[in-house]
C-alpha cells in the first residue's frame, strides 16, 4: 500500500507491507521523516515535528484533537508500545488519498540556546576588548571612537 509522508511541500511514498503492525509503520514513518529533513536539519535545525496530522485534514478539523496529536508524537518516539496492534495501519491504509503530514514547530530550547550563545559570545568579545585596552568602563563600546 503506498502511503504519502509529507513534510511541508516535500513528500516521500512509503510502501506499507501487508504484514506490518503499528510498530513497523511507526519506525518507517520516523525514518521517512528523518530522510525528508536531512542530517543538517535533524541535528542543527531549530524546528522539529512535535505533532503529526493525518493528511489532508488540517488543524481545527473535528477528526484531529490535541490528545490524538500528543499520542501520535509519543508513539513515534516509543514505537515498541504499539507492537502487535494494527489500529494505525488500518487507519492510514483505509483511503489511498490519505497520508501522514509532519507539522513542525519551533524548538524552544534550541532557540534559547542560540540566543544564550549569542549573548555569551558578545560578553566574551566585550571582556576581551576590555582586557586588551585596559578600559573596563567602555568595554561594551567596541569599535567606538572615544
Amino acid at each position: 500500500f503506498p502511503l504519502k509522508v509529507f513534510r511541508a511541500r516535500d513528500y516521500v511514498v512509503l510502501e506499507v507491507g501487508q504484514d506490518w503492525d503499528d510498530e513497523a509503520l511507526l519506525e518507517a514513518l520516523r525514518k521517512s521523516y528523518d530522510r525528508l529533513r536531512g542530517w543538517k536539519r535533524r541535528y542543527f535545525g531549530l524546528k522539529g515535528a512535535n505533532d503529526s496530522y493525518i493528511y489532508p485534514q488540517r488543524v481545527g478539523s473535528r477528526w484531529i484533537s490535541p490528545h490524538k496529536n500528543m499520542r501520535m508524537a509519543y508513539l513515534l518516539k516509543n514505537p515498541s508500545h504499539a507492537r502487535g496492534k494494527h489500529e494505525l495501519v488500518d487507519a492510514v491504509t483505509r483511503h489511498i488519498d490519505l497520508g501522514v503530514e509532519f507539522v513542525e514547530r519551533w524548538k524552544t530550547r534550541r532557540l534559547l540556546a542560540v540566543a544564550g550563545l549569542c549573548a555569551l559570545i558578545s560578553f566574551a568579545i566585550m571582556a576581551a576588548w576590555g582586557a586588551k585596552t585596559g578600559d573596563w568602563a567602555t568595554g561594551s563600546q567596541v569599535g567606538r571612537e572615544s
